[in-house]
């Protein structure tokens, strides 16, 4: 078969199944869409958590501890101990202590799973005086 061949056949093919070709380049352009939105929403997301993150400064550190469920044995809990321990290395200037939980709140027969957080107000102005 000649290229001229393929060619002829191919546009025929077109010509026949108008509705198909319609059809496959609007599901091309849409999907093509929904790739660049979603990578628009992704890369807007990342710069407002680069954004966040940078307003802590370069001289925030946070200790936390992570439990990942893997383990049957009790989490290991940081003490106030080693809270004193922190605020006494030199150059930190704030330590706190920082509770948080998932849990289920319920409100005018509404549900939702949310994370509470805990910690003493006045350090919480001292580390995140600069966050919205």
């Amino acid at each position: 078969m000649r290229l001229i061949d393929i060619i002829l056949f191919t546009i025929d093919g077109i010509k026949e199944r108008k509705v198909r070709v319609v059809l496959n380049i609007i599901g091309i352009m849409i999907g093509g869409a929904a790739i660049i939105s979603l990578v628009s929403v992704a890369e807007g997301m990342n710069l407002e958590i680069n954004r966040q993150v940078e307003l802590l400064g370069p001289k925030t550190i946070i200790i936390t501890n992570i439990n990942l469920g893997l383990s049957r044995r009790e989490p290991i809990t940081l003490t106030y101990r080693e809270l004193d321990t922190v605020k006494n290395i030199p150059h930190v200037s704030v330590a706190t202590p920082v509770i948080s939980r998932a849990t289920r709140i319920k409100i005018n027969g509404r549900s939702a799973q949310v994370q509470v957080t805990g910690i003493i107000p006045e350090e919480y102005l001292k580390i995140n005086k600069n966050l919205e």
